[in-house]
């Protein structure tokens, strides 16, 4: 992201957002950290728009609950990154 998109997401940020992200930054605040900072909520923010437009609003724990019993059991056997993969739809799946 460029400094001017930076300073784009900052002029819309509330009061209290910018109090938060002055004790991540610092006062004076840390360019780097500001930048990373304000690229996490913008990623964070698009990521979660994103998935509501595109899926019905599921939780995990809905798609386990409607699941037959029997694949409830084989999610259950898994390690938890494998589970959450088989219960997350694959247009959600961070890369490899």
């Amino acid at each position: 992201m460029t400094i001017e998109e930076l300073s784009m997401i900052e002029i819309i940020l509330t009061d209290a957002d910018r109090d938060v992200l002055d004790s991540i930054a610092g006062d004076p605040r840390d360019p780097i950290m500001e930048a990373v900072t304000l690229r996490y909520w913008a990623e964070e923010t698009v990521r979660r728009k994103a998935w509501s437009r595109n899926e019905n609003d599921t939780t995990l724990v809905d798609r386990y609950q409607q699941l037959e019993p029997r694949d409830r059991e084989l999610i259950d056997l898994l390690p938890a990154k494998q589970a959450i993969d088989r219960l997350t739809p694959s247009s959600r799946r961070r890369g490899p």
